[in-house]
């Protein structure tokens, strides 16, 4: 019975040719279209979920309009954070980040790194990360004060 299936499928296909082609390549695209779909919607599903308070966390972005073009992107300015703070009590806390490279100098050395994020003090509270060596609650207080990764403490001060 089976086979009998393929045979009569195989037919109809070799039959009509354009028609068999022609489905079968908007098949193809639909379940491309649908795994690209599925893909990102799980990514941004499972974007910063590993954090307790994860439904508490909000990303404020921006539209910027413009002659040309309109696009978004999760930039603010300065003072958001503390209006949105000053004006809406449903807002616990705020935490402003600036990503950007910069030259680290330690010594002698210096070091060009991509991906430093300046961070309010307030970052451990937000966001809960654990740290090896020290206190979350006494990180990042004092002004001009860092936290480094393993990997990044072992670049610059080695076994130190």
């Amino acid at each position: 019975m089976l086979l009998h299936n393929i045979r009569t499928a195989f037919r109809n296909l070799s039959r009509e040719r354009f028609y068999s082609t022609l489905n079968i390549l908007g098949l193809a695209a639909a379940l491309t279209c649908s795994a690209y779909i599925g893909i990102w919607c799980w990514d941004e599903w499972r974007r910063d979920r590993f954090f307790p308070n994860a439904d508490r966390i909000v990303r404020v972005a921006s539209t910027v309009i413009t002659e040309t073009e309109t696009f978004g992107h999760a930039v603010s300015s300065v003072p958001t954070g503390p209006a949105l703070l000053n004006d809406f009590p449903e807002v616990e806390a705020f935490v402003r980040f600036d990503g950007n490279g910069s030259v680290v100098k330690v010594g002698e050395m210096q070091f060009l790194e991509e991906n430093l994020l300046t961070v309010d003090s307030n970052f451990f509270s937000v966001f809960n990360y654990e740290l090896s060596p020290g206190d979350v609650k006494t990180a990042l207080v004092e002004p001009y004060t860092v936290v480094l990764t393993e990997k990044l403490a072992r670049k610059y001060f080695g076994n130190q």
